[in-house]
């Protein structure tokens, strides 16, 4: 058969497009370009023209692929894209973990350095390519961002594909925020002429009638008339006469799945079992690995694969092996019973993670793999979750969703969980499910924290309560909180707390009256952040009432108290109350 790229076939419109902003960029003017449509109508092969077209231009490209095993762990694309650059945050260590702003901070920083490092990349032409935006992790879309927005001023063109059912809101952002500078194409079925030349290219024949009959039933697709060839080639129904190829077969072959298997099943048991390791394994499956897997050597996985190379069902990606597209992928994966497939990734979690490889990555194999009651799987969760809250909390909110989901019989360790989504939420300005969570957690826990820790569980409560303009609710979870919690200590930060919410509904004579006692008390338990709170309240009580003596001389102790608070934490409370 013939190379000719699939998928490029009747695409003259999209090629045209790409042909001009090469010009442009060749010009010094950047862009986003963004290639959409269902698996299978040849995005990833467009790309790939546009790729060889900019190269053979002299234009720097820097390509990654996302892949939905890496879709939690933080700048899993990113890195791919810019290797060189260190993706850990330098936040102080002594910052509490939770504490609001940490993330975003956190999150903001490492982006800066990747903007600096692209920036100063795109003096000259540069193509960024990524490939199923759809799979991109949060943290690397925020750098996608950044590179979006030096696009519009600097010679870089971002090229993304994605399926656009999975990504429409994604996209619809991209045009929102650049819609100026953002070409979107969406990729159209192919007609049944351009299916036939498509397969007349790779055949470098001309298709018969019944062979043209049978490339009509799935003409619409490129990656399916693709197969169909070459299932009816294993099959040995392609009948060659001179420039034409005809066939016997009537009807259309099985489902795409059962045309793969059947292809791979001729191969051998042996390559089935290697290709579907590849396809549990993704980004994790080199050759060593996939034969831990199997109990087999990496060269005797070399050659299962080289075979399967060779039919043209795999491709090359740096040093590994992947199947050609992600629909072979999906056929080869979903073929195999769901028991079989846990059991898989179960052991290769087990395998990346003797490995020293990224918490996130292993815990990726471990949410498809682990069982209900797994206190191994759902530590690892928990504590992958803990490494990436800072750089990526929607990929640490899905790895903690996920151990919640395995945990069974272990209330301690669910409300544990609970209290780290509860930080999660916060963190990603969810208040209204955070208040939900806090509000429920405040009163299931009544009886099971520590005062200290059910104190300040009520007052995050009752703080998110009063950020969305529900003082009232907030005052009265605040007043219940006292009323159960009972220890003086503990109680002397909702003291001070609620001395600052009775500000927000103008009871000034109450918020006095609390503050007074709330500094008294905090000062008696050494808890400097109360008194902080207290403080700050009280010299806004004194500034409300003209007596800005007697407001600055609390407000500026309110100041040094934190100064003096190590985990930084007072200070996040300081531009609240004064």
């Amino acid at each position: 058969m013939g190379s000719t790229p699939p998928g490029l076939v009747g695409r003259a419109r999209e090629r045209d497009a790409f042909g001009r902003a090469l010009e442009q960029l060749a010009e010094g003017v950047g862009g986003v370009t963004v290639l959409a449509s269902p698996p299978g109508l040849g995005k990833t092969a467009l790309v790939g023209w546009a790729i060889e077209q900019a190269r053979e231009a002299g234009v720097r490209v820097i390509e990654a692929r996302a892949d939905p095993l890496t879709a939690d762990t933080p700048f899993a694309v990113a890195s791919q894209l810019l290797p060189s650059l260190s993706w850990e945050s330098d936040a102080p260590a002594g910052v509490a973990p939770g504490a609001p702003g940490t993330a975003s901070g956190a999150l903001f920083e490492v982006v800066e350095r990747a903007r600096e490092t692209i920036e100063a990349m795109a003096l000259e032409p540069v193509l960024m390519s990524v490939d199923d935006l759809h799979w991109v992790d949060s943290a690397s879309r925020a750098v996608l961002a950044a590179a979006a927005e030096l696009a519009t001023t600097l010679p870089l063109l971002l090229v993304v594909t994605t399926r656009l059912a999975e990504a429409a809101d994604q996209v619809d952002n991209l045009d929102r925020a650049f819609g100026r500078y953002t070409t979107r194409l969406d990729l159209a079925p192919l007609d049944q002429g351009e299916a036939a030349e498509l397969a007349a290219g790779r055949l470098d024949a001309t298709p018969g009638p019944r062979l043209g009959r049978l490339i009509d039933g799935v003409a619409a697709n490129p990656l399916l008339v693709i197969e169909l060839l070459g299932a009816l080639d294993a099959d040995d129904e392609l009948i060659w006469s001179g420039h034409v190829v005809e066939t016997d077969r009537v009807a259309m072959p099985p489902t795409l799945q059962a045309t793969v298997i059947r292809r791979l099943r001729r191969l051998g048991d042996d390559v089935v079992d290697a290709v579907r390791a590849l396809s549990v394994a993704g980004p994790a499956g080199d050759m060593s690995t996939i034969a831990l897997m199997l109990d087999r050597t990496p060269d005797q996985i070399t050659r299962f694969l080289e075979t399967v190379h060779g039919v043209g069902m795999l491709e090359v990606d740096a040093d590994r092996y992947v199947l050609r597209h992600d629909l072979l992928r999906e056929a080869v994966y979903f073929d195999m019973p769901e028991p079989t497939r846990a059991s898989m990734h179960r052991r290769l979690a087990d395998i990346l993670d003797a490995a020293g490889r990224e918490p996130a990555l292993v815990a990726a194999h471990l949410a498809l793999g682990a069982s209900p009651g797994d206190e191994h799987a759902v530590a690892w969760l928990a504590a992958a979750a803990d490494d990436v809250q800072q750089a990526a909390p929607t990929s640490a909110l899905a790895l903690v969703d996920k151990a919640l989901e395995l945990t069974v019989d272990d209330p301690t360790g669910q409300r544990a969980l609970q209290r780290a989504r509860l930080d999660l939420l916060i963190q990603l300005g969810r208040l209204d499910e955070a208040t939900t969570l806090a509000t429920v957690l405040a009163r299931v826990l009544a009886d099971e924290l520590p005062p200290a820790d059910l104190a300040a569980l009520y007052g995050r409560a009752a703080g998110l309560l009063i950020l969305q303009r529900r003082a009232e609710d907030g005052l009265a979870l605040l007043d219940h909180g006292l009323e159960v919690i009972g220890d003086p200590a503990a109680g002397a930060r909702l003291l001070a707390q609620r001395a600052g919410a009775k500000m927000t509904v103008a009871d000034h004579r109450g918020a006095a009256a609390d503050a007074r006692e709330a500094i008294a008390r905090t000062r008696a338990c050494g808890d400097d952040v109360g008194a902080s709170i207290a403080l700050a309240v009280a010299g806004r009580i004194g500034s409300f009432s003209h007596d800005y003596r007697r407001g600055l001389e609390p407000g500026l102790e309110a100041v040094l108290t934190a100064e003096q608070e190590p985990t930084g934490e007072a200070h996040l409370h300081l531009p609240c109350f004064y």
